[in-house]
């Protein structure tokens, strides 16, 4: 069954294989239909996804026999109303590659050694803001920082690249980051690694500055696959395995 259009309160979601859908999931997460947007050849794949300014659905494209990637904007209806390139950056070598996320005035996208920056509304602004080993996600802050989770660690920066600071763990030690989610509400950092498996990291007061870390470290496999089988919850279970979850 194909997507009719974009519903608020319905789940959607991106998975990293041969099939470049969106699929659709109401507020239990039962499955509903998929949509795959018109603009796509074979070989294309839909990574990270997010709602942005207007309702927007903002999709980040790859074709792996070529270097560098696309971000779709597309409408209710799954149509492409304008299309963010950037070249010379491959995310096809990790399956977590390709995570996006906003602030008021700019798209982050997350590949490779590199946080590619874009500005809304100029689709050729796309400039690789910081670099490290195996960028795999990014939040922002409400001061404006972002956080973003590299394979072994994460980092504070400035949205234009400056870093800030970088995490130290008390009782664990960064290895094969793979996701990470902030809660500004309740002041926690969720962090997915293969070996730490959940790593719940709570800010003491971050605005207006921030204070040291407290850290809860759960190892289960009963956690981690809690959190898979929680579509909502998605986005901290990774990209390559639940795909990039986003609530309309």
């Amino acid at each position: 069954m194909q997507v009719s259009h974009l519903l608020p309160g319905h789940l959607y979601s991106t998975y990293n294989g041969s099939e470049p859908n969106i699929y659709e999931y109401n507020e239990t997460g039962t499955f509903l239909a998929s949509l795959t947007p018109a603009s796509l050849i074979a070989g294309d794949e839909l990574r990270g996804i997010a709602f942005g300014p207007g309702g927007f659905l903002y999709a980040v494209k790859v074709h792996c026999a070529q270097s560098g990637f696309n971000i779709l904007v597309l409408d209710s209806l799954g149509n492409v109303q304008a299309t963010y390139t950037m070249g010379g950056i491959y995310l096809c070598g990790d399956a977590g590659y390709g995570k996006i996320a906003f602030d008021q005035q700019y798209i982050y996208v997350t590949g490779g050694s590199d946080l590619v920056r874009f500005t809304f509304g100029d689709p050729n602004s796309g400039v690789s803001i910081y670099s490290n080993n195996g960028v795999v996600d990014v939040k922002t802050l409400p001061n404006s920082n972002l956080f973003v989770a590299w394979a072994y660690g994460v980092d504070e920066i400035t949205n234009a690249g400056t870093i800030v600071r970088s995490i130290e763990l008390i009782g664990a030690n960064w290895a094969n980051v793979q996701g990470i989610e902030y809660h500004p509400a309740i002041d926690k950092l969720l962090l997915l690694s293969w070996v730490i498996r959940v790593l719940i990291l709570h800010l003491c007061g971050l605005m207006p500055r921030l204070a040291p870390w407290k850290t809860t470290c759960i190892s289960t496999m009963e956690t981690i696959s809690s959190l898979r089988n929680q579509t909502h919850f998605s986005s901290v279970a990774m990209t390559n395995h639940q795909g990039c979850l986003m609530r309309a």
